[in-house]
């Protein structure tokens, strides 16, 4: 048996992209192969001979044809997919939002009719920043743009649901955009493990769409709804929903919250 060392193998595959095409095709070569025991990669003299490898031209040939065709879709290493940024016309949706929860036709949300909308309204410092304690149009959009400049596609998100100051196991989780933001965002996904924990994502697959499948959720304000047996007369958890969310990649709190549910 040939053996070659893991560690000169992985200084091979490290190299920087003006190597050789033979250094580049070993390392793709590392990546398909299993080790076996101790620190080293065994390739029999007979089948797998580095050398023989190389200098077998129609395997070179053929080789080269579907590592060209692996880089053009994903790259040698598995990198990550671009995915595609879900964007929120800012000014039609905080328009939007004036519109159909400012009671008092006074043109900004104060805290009453913040109620209504709870994705902002729980964060409303976050809204309000020349602190009159209300939030205008102008201040929405803003936060919207402040987060949208990011160019982040999904944000990882994990709450804890409590009934009663106690953990609620197996509850589906569905967040859904606010209906001022004309359904931009897609709904999310996500059921509580036994000390009440959801991680939600998209969960839908659709042809074309490269955000299918992966944990997390698009920047956002959603309404949340809950449904558990022990939730079901309690509409204001699901069919008449109070509870919001903001998904947004500068919210640090996203990994700690806690919504916390009251069955009297």
């Amino acid at each position: 048996e040939a053996t070659i060392p893991v560690d000169s193998m992985l200084r091979i595959a490290m190299a920087p992209s003006g190597t050789s095409f033979f250094q580049s095709m070993l390392r793709c070569i590392v990546s398909l192969e299993t080790p076996e025991t101790g620190n080293q990669y065994r390739y029999k003299n007979n089948v797998y001979s580095i050398w023989k490898i190389m200098n077998r031209v129609p395997f070179v040939i053929l080789f080269t044809c579907i590592i060209t065709i692996k880089l053009a879709v994903v790259g040698c290493d598995s990198g990550s997919v671009r995915v595609k940024q879900f964007y929120i016309n800012s000014s039609s949706a905080s328009e939007a939002a004036i519109k159909q929860h400012d009671k008092d036709g006074n043109g900004s949300l104060d805290s009453t009719e913040l109620k209504s909308i709870a994705s902002i309204g729980n964060v409303s410092d976050q809204y309000d920043t020349d602190r009159d304690g209300q939030v205008s149009a102008l201040e929405i959009r803003s936060r919207i743009d402040k987060w949208q400049v990011m160019k982040v596609a999904v944000v990882s998100c994990s709450f804890v649901v409590k009934l009663d100051g106690k953990p609620l196991p197996e509850a589906k989780v569905r967040l859904d955009s606010e209906p001022f933001l004309a359904d931009t965002l897609r709904p999310c996904f996500g059921a509580t493990d036994s000390r009440g924990r959801v991680t939600p994502s998209q969960q839908e697959t659709s042809i074309g769409n490269q955000s299918d499948g992966l944990t997390g959720v698009p920047p956002g304000l959603y309404r949340v709804s809950i449904t558990h047996p022990k939730l079901e007369k309690l509409k204001q958890y699901h069919s008449e929903t109070i509870l919001g969310l903001q998904i947004a990649p500068d919210d640090p709190s996203l990994m700690n919250l806690e919504l916390k549910l009251d069955s009297r």
